[in-house]
This record gives C-alpha cells, structure tokens and sequence, in this order.
C-alpha cells in the first residue's frame, strides 16, 4: 500500500517553529478518495452518547486492526502505517531529508548514530 512516506522529499522538509514535513498531496487522489469515502461514523469512535467538549476519541492501531467493522481501506491504511518496515523508512528518510535539506552530510549519518536536535545528545545538525 501506498504511505505518506513515498511522496516524502527534502523540499517537504520545515524548520520552523519546529522541524516538521509538511506534505499536501501526501496521497494519491483515488486512495485519499476511498479512504475518504470509507471513514468510520462517528459513533464508531466516540461511542454513544453526548461528546465532551475538548476531549479527543480515538482508536489504537491494534482495536482498528482487529476489527472488521472497521472498512478494508482502513484496516490496510492503519496496517501500512503501522508496520515495522514503515518506522525504519520514517528513519532512514529523516536522516536523509535533513542531511540533504542542511546541504551536508552529517558523518554520524553514514553510520546511522545521529540524534535528532531535542535528544540530550548532541548532534551535528544542530
């Protein structure tokens, strides 16, 4: 399935006020399309009831990968985001997009050490 990370360049890359990507068009037209279409009711997520004001409802990946009342494109949306193999990319991406966005290479990157800015440890981008 197709992620936000596929369409992810150095160019989506904002610095301020903190660093952030910020992607329009981070999926494809027909896949935003279906999962558009396909978003479960309200009373799926906030339950029944009168909903509180300023109070989030949500659904963990797990209760939405369980369950089939969720719908398919969902299910695999949540399953392609979720995944392992979707971490390491958002990893190895990062590294890449900033290196690149500061126009060096940081040496730590080459060998997959370098700590973002707001870890105690201090990085070259910084």
């Amino acid at each position: 399935m197709t992620t936000v990370l596929d369409c992810l360049t150095a160019a989506h890359l904002q610095r301020e006020p903190f660093d952030h990507y910020a992607i329009e068009g981070a999926l494809p037209e027909p896949l935003f399309k279906e999962l558009a279409e396909s978003f479960p009711s309200l009373e799926y997520v906030a339950g029944a009831g009168e909903l509180e004001n300023n109070r989030p409802y949500l659904k963990s990946a797990s209760e939405v990968l369980s369950d089939d009342a969720v719908p398919a494109p969902w299910r695999a949306f949540f399953e392609a985001h979720t995944a392992p193999t979707f971490f390491k990319q958002l990893l190895e991406r990062r590294l890449l997009l900033v290196t690149t966005a500061l126009g060096r290479e940081c040496s730590e990157a080459r060998h997959g050490v370098c700590q973002p800015r707001w870890s105690t440890r201090r990085c070259c981008h910084a």
